[in-house]
């Protein structure tokens, strides 16, 4: 045999015995990796698991260190910073997702009395937008601005009640609105000082009405319409005494009536529905003094009366042209007897 031949048959045997090495190889790790399951342990202990990326970058965190009793869970990008965070302690548990500056954008949360709110942050870290449930049936949505005043917030309550806010730079509530279960609905004006100045509403029976108040809280103005038709509008004086009361009913008649800044009724003039009309003065008693009237059939009258309240003087036209007057039951001048009392604008 030649040494070239005996070269060969040895790099054979070679090869063969680095197979049967790596097999062997093989076998062992196997039986190795076997063992090492049959007695793996069922759940594992500790207080911080970080998990990174092929570069080595943190990207989930777990962790249970924190000496107050918080748990957390936090995501992070392949930059490293923080996106999405969970904590539960203390009997409260709160959601937060961040921006790429790690820059706080929602948060919600839940606390031990069952609360539950949701905030909404602009770039800035400025919340913006909040978002709460009660405990008691209580729902609210509030906007805010950049310099973190509320200016809207829309609510209901478990009573069937909601409402809606405006506020202004302040935080002052300005606009208030409510509708509630029974069917009643009202807006409220305030002005910059917190006064009410306008009121509107309507009631669950159909009445609907409107007051307008001074820089005192006194109302000057109130208008109002009852659900059956009739409406009535009132003009109030710096003291809230009724000067002016206006009122039209749905038969068609209507009467004004101008009191005194005592509240004693002075002068009161209204029509009919059958188109008869009258104007009567008053004194400072509140004693009928002198009553005008006009009728349909042309026929006016005026009665003169005394404090007492007795007729003095009256007198009165037809529409023939006829007229008469009568002074303390005596008749200075009779033309037509048939002359209508001034009263009787009925």
């Amino acid at each position: 045999m030649t040494i070239e031949e005996r070269l060969n048959r040895l790099e054979r045997t070679n090869r063969r015995l680095r197979m049967a090495v790596g097999a062997l190889a093989v076998m062992v790790g196997a039986g190795f990796l076997a063992g090492m399951n049959a007695s793996a342990p069922d759940e594992m202990t500790l207080r911080k698991l970080s998990i990174v990326d092929a570069k080595g970058t943190e990207r989930i965190v777990l962790d249970a260190t924190d000496d107050l009793g918080f748990a957390k869970l936090i995501h992070l990008d392949e930059n490293g910073t923080e996106r999405f965070s969970r904590w539960t302690g203390r009997g409260t548990a709160v959601w937060m997702l961040l921006d790429k500056d790690e820059t706080p954008r929602f948060e919600a949360s839940t606390d031990r009395a069952g609360n539950a709110k949701a905030k909404y942050f602009d770039k800035d870290r400025n919340e913006r937008i909040r978002v709460e449930t009660g405990a008691n049936g209580y729902a609210s949505v509030t906007h805010l601005d950049k310099d973190g005043m509320p200016r809207i917030n829309a609510a209901t309550s478990a009573d069937g009640k909601a409402t809606l806010a405006h506020f202004d730079t302040d935080g002052r509530k300005r606009i208030n609105s409510t509708t509630s279960a029974d069917g009643t609905a009202r807006v409220i004006h305030r002005d910059k000082d917190g006064k009410v100045r306008i009121t509107t509403g309507t009631a669950a029976d159909g009445d609907a009405g409107v007051a307008y108040r001074d820089k005192d809280g006194r109302t000057r103005i109130a208008a109002a319409i009852s659900a059956g038709g009739n409406a009535g509008l009132s003009h109030s004086d710096k003291d809230g005494t009724v000067r002016i009361s206006a009122v039209t009913f749905t038969d068609g008649t209507a009467h004004v009536i101008h009191l005194d800044t005592d509240g004693t009724q002075r002068i009161a003039t209204g029509t009919h529905t059958s188109g008869n009309a009258g104007v009567t003065h008053y004194d400072k008693d509140g004693t009928r003094r002198i009553i005008t009237s006009t009728r349909t059939d042309g026929t006016v009258g005026v009665r003169h009366i005394d404090k007492d309240g007795e007729p003095r003087i009256t007198t009165g036209t037809n529409p023939d042209s006829t007229a008469k007057i009568t002074r303390k039951d005596v008749t200075i001048e009779e033309v037509d007897d048939s002359a209508p009392s001034p009263e009787d604008t009925d």
